[in-house]
């Protein structure tokens, strides 16, 4: 049965093609009548025909078709159609201009040896204008391959799309980066730590102890405490403060000096342990980081096939029929795609890159290409699909020389972050908290997972720096691949969301980040639409519900469209009406779908 069908089969593919060629033949012979300023419709049909069966079916088929569609019309130059169909059938592999003039040397040879001159130039002018008029179909026309051949050009080309990945994936870009990340970071864990050498109170009331008792029998207990508490403080010690709290010592001097020594001894043991403790703490918290975007990387960079499968089809139907295309990552996608392509033209179209992003719904970057033989690749990024416009504004208390609070924008890998940090007290130290905060943050948010730890990085940090001290901290992380926005929230006033004539308050209860021993954050995830403003303020504007009366009534009226007007409108109101004498912050971002 299985060779019964495979026999009717072959008389019918025969059977078809005796039936072109009929029709060729048939479609040369009446058109052979026509002809304009000299030119023969029918030569420019036959040369036409020719090409492109020669381009999309091979040499053999281009001799039959060329020969059938010209010889109704004079069988000598039949001939000479046929040998130039074999000759650009043989070379189309190479490429469009190589076919063009291989076969127009084959045509010209045999009219010049058949008929002369004058047969050369009744053809010759036909072929050219051919070839001319039927690029566009032979640009588009893909070569007929086998079985065997299909098969091994999908396997070449599937190859070729997977090592590139493998390359991709090999390269490790996001783990470098975070590295980078942690190298910058380093100089703002330098430039704020503290040099303060300072130990426990209780270890200078000891050596205190320890050395007054050299010199004295019975030290009295309330002077040792005076004492230590002025070593503690880093207050200067005298000779005359010796002699007033314990004037029965025996040597002043020599006690003054004694204390100093052991002091000093004290500070720089006590100061190195505390700092290795802390650097051991750090690179602890470091190590994870880089761990925890390893496994991102691993689980983010597997093939999407269910996205592969959709673009299979468009890439089959732009004329890749044995070619491979796969899309790669979860949240920015990077797509490749190898298949046949001799001259290039089909996969640098921008029909191609269109009918991509029309099936994926996503905003291709540019396209890279690569060759390997007749084998042609491409590979691309998905791009943002949302931008943003931003604005900030502050002013200091009126009683400080600098504002505490720092307002910084940053993007990594197509997020865009936005953070308000506000320093505990005010002036200059408040702003060195805050701008620290701000600055390592900036630098340690590598990818929406990794806040919390770069949260507990920054918390460990400024608690060990030797300082009292803690900042708020109001973030707002905004993807522009896919549009996901959250607020991260430690100690940080509400923002709020304005949209047309509604507006959506986010709030958080949490306490400032180095007040606690473990981070105390929140992070809340809101929906956005193209045209939104986000409002983020400093605890300056209010401090309770009851006190932003006036921001709620402010904001429900129509906003300007210049992120950097609103923002400026809402500083001159919240002086004009908080009543607070703090630091005050205001940014404002537009979101936008392009």
């Amino acid at each position: 049965c299985a060779e019964r069908l495979t026999e009717n089969e072959r008389w019918a593919r025969a059977a078809f093609c005796i039936g072109v060629l009929a029709l060729v033949y048939l479609v040369g012979f009446s058109l052979s009548e026509y002809s304009y300023f000299g030119i023969g419709a029918a030569y420019i049909f036959a040369t036409g025909v020719t090409l492109f069966t020669a381009k999309r079916f091979g040499a053999v088929r281009a001799l039959a078709v060329g020969f059938a569609a010209s010889l109704g019309v004079s069988p000598s130059i039949a001939v000479a159609v046929a040998l130039g169909g074999i000759g650009s059938g043989l070379l189309f592999g190479i490429g469009y201009g190589y076919a063009i003039l291989g076969g127009g040397a084959l045509l010209v040879l045999w009219t010049a040896y058949s008929g002369g001159m004058n047969s050369t130039l009744s053809i010759l002018p036909e072929y050219i204008i051919s070839s001319v008029l039927f690029y566009p179909f032979l640009k588009g026309a893909t070569a007929e391959r086998g079985e065997e051949e299909s098969s091994a050009i999908s396997e070449d080309s599937l190859e070729m799309v997977e090592a590139m990945a493998q390359r991709r994936g090999s390269e490790d870009g996001e783990i470098r980066e975070v590295e980078d990340a942690l190298l910058l970071a380093a100089g703002a864990i330098k430039s704020y730590g503290s040099e303060d050498l300072r130990g426990e109170f209780e270890e200078y009331r000891n050596i205190v102890i320890a050395v007054a008792s050299l010199f004295i029998s019975d030290p009295c207990e309330e002077n040792i405490d005076s004492l230590a508490t002025k070593l503690y403080k880093k207050q200067r010690v005298c000779e005359e403060d010796v002699i007033r709290l314990f004037p029965e010592a025996s040597s002043p001097t020599e006690l003054c000096e004694e204390l100093y020594r052991l002091v000093e001894e004290y500070e720089r043991d006590s100061y190195e342990r505390r700092r290795m403790d802390a650097v051991a703490k750090e690179y602890e918290l470091i190590s994870k980081m880089i761990n925890d975007a390893r496994v991102r990387r691993s689980e983010g960079a597997g093939c999407d096939m269910p996205l592969s499968e959709k673009l299979s089809q468009v890439f089959c139907a732009a004329g890749f029929s044995d070619g491979a295309v796969r899309a790669y990552g979860a949240r920015r996608k990077r797509i490749i795609g190898a298949g046949y392509d001799a001259d290039g033209s089909l996969i640098t179209s921008p029909e191609l890159k269109r009918a991509l992003e029309e099936e994926s719904g996503l905003s291709l970057g540019k396209f890279e290409f690569y060759r390997k033989g007749d084998i042609a690749l491409f590979e691309t990024l998905s791009e943002p699909i949302w931008r943003v416009e931003y604005a900030t504004v502050e002013a200091g208390s009126g009683h400080a020389e600098v504002s505490g609070d720092t307002a910084m924008f940053f993007e990594y890998d197509s997020v865009f972050h936005s953070i308000i940090s506000d320093g505990m007290g005010s002036g200059r130290t408040a702003k060195r908290t805050s701008r620290f905060v701000s600055e390592f943050l900036s630098r340690m948010l590598t990818s929406d997972e990794n806040i919390n730890s770069a949260l507990r990085a920054t918390n460990h940090l400024i608690r060990h720096c030797g300082e009292e001290c803690s900042a708020t901290v109001d973030l707002f992380s905004f993807d522009l691949l896919t549009g996901e926005a959250k607020f991260t929230k430690c100690g940080a006033a509400p923002s709020f969301i304005k949209r047309d004539g509604s507006l959506f308050r986010i709030k958080s209860s949490t306490a400032p980040i180095g007040l606690m021993k473990e981070v105390d954050s929140e992070r809340i995830r809101v929906e956005v639409k193209s045209g939104d403003y986000i409002i983020m303020v400093s605890d300056g504007v209010y401090l309770l519900p009851d006190d932003a009366v006036w921001l709620f009534e402010f904001l429900s009226r129509p906003a300007p469209e210049s992120p950097k007007d609103f923002a400026e409108e809402i500083l001159a109101a919240a002086k004009r009406s908080s009543g607070i004498e703090d630091d005050i912050t205001v940014s404002v971002l537009r979101l936008f779908k392009c």
